[in-house]
């Protein structure tokens, strides 16, 4: 049989794991609480500016076609593909011009050229000189 100073003694220690498990648990509580509120605040400020857009926007109602996150689906799809269609109508038209540009270059008759039209840089074509 156990002495009573025994049972104290194991109900003490009881007590005290006790209040060390409650202490270990309200430690790690508080942490996410914490971290629970830097979240908040983070989401707070991702808040404001999303209010500050929609402000925007109510305030400009012919521009909310430029801001993709308050258009539908539909519609920044469409807006892609016409800024799409206006770039490869830029491409094709360079592409036009390089062609168009080598055409020229090659057309030219290189012997109804005029290469040296100065007479600083004419050449003598007519042999060595004789000093």
């Amino acid at each position: 049989m156990i002495a009573w100073w025994g049972w104290l003694l194991i109900w003490v220690g009881l007590v005290l794991l006790l209040l060390g498990m409650l202490v270990l648990l309200g430690i790690l509580l508080f942490r996410k609480v914490m971290a629970l509120f830097a979240a908040l605040e983070t989401l707070t400020t991702k808040l404001e500016i999303l209010d500050r857009v929609s402000d925007l926007a109510s305030e400009q109602s012919d521009d909310v076609e430029r801001l993709a996150i308050l258009a539908g689906d539909d519609a920044t799809r469409q807006r892609r593909d016409r800024v799409r269609e206006a770039a490869h109508a830029r491409r094709d038209a360079r592409h036009d011009k390089r062609i168009a540009r080598g055409k020229a270059l090659l057309a030219v008759d290189a012997s109804t050229r005029d290469w040296f039209p100065d007479n600083d840089r004419a050449v003598d074509r007519t042999g060595p000189r004789a000093n």
